[in-house]
Order: C-alpha cells, then sequence, then structure tokens
C-alpha cells in the first residue's frame, strides 16, 4: 500500500467515525461506496442517497463535487481534509501526485 492509499484509507476511516453511521447503515455503505469506485453513480445508488451522503460529507468539511448524474470524489477533497480537518501533513512528493495514480 503506497501513502496515497493510507492517506485515502486514513480519511474514509475518519469520516466514517465522524459520520456516526452504523456498519449496516445504507450512509455507511454508501461513503465505502464512493471511497471505493471514487464516485457515486445515480444510475447505481438513488438520487436523493447520493445527495443526502454528500450533505453529510459536507456537514464534516469533506467537499466532493457533484456532477449532473453522480457524486465524485476527487483528490483535492481527500487531500484538504487529511490536512485541514484531521491536521495531517503529506510530504511535498505526496502532494505532486494524484492520490489513485499506480507507481
Amino acid at each position: 500500500m503506497t501513502m496515497k492509499e493510507n492517506v485515502k484509507n486514513a480519511v474514509e476511516e475518519h469520516l466514517l467515525k465522524a459520520s456516526g453511521f452504523k456498519e449496516t447503515s445504507r450512509g455507511y455503505k454508501l461513503i465505502q461506496g464512493l471511497f471505493k469506485l471514487n464516485e457515486l453513480d445515480f444510475k447505481l445508488v438513488k438520487r436523493d442517497d447520493a445527495i443526502e451522503i454528500r450533505k453529510e460529507l459536507w456537514f464534516l468539511k469533506f467537499e466532493c463535487a457533484m456532477r449532473w448524474d453522480r457524486i465524485v470524489l476527487t483528490d483535492d477533497a481527500i487531500i484538504n481534509y487529511y490536512q485541514n480537518v484531521m491536521g495531517m501533513q503529506m510530504g511535498q512528493r505526496d502532494l505532486n501526485s494524484k492520490i489513485d495514480d499506480d507507481e
């Protein structure tokens, strides 16, 4: 696992805990799905559910992007949350490369 994957996993874990959702809840599974697929496509999940999760994440200071047909997980959202909310720092090399790049 690369440092970038560690950052993404740490943010996901932090959001899952901070959200207060139970592991069996729809919200918990939607957050997991967002981080696994890097998006929540309205063809795969109910639009209203995806928008509700986006609102919950926004309330937790995690800003994911929204397109007309999906909620999108971005590198900037992950890095901003990691640094500004979790108070962690990434090295310059990590900031210059994308979270999902393979090395």
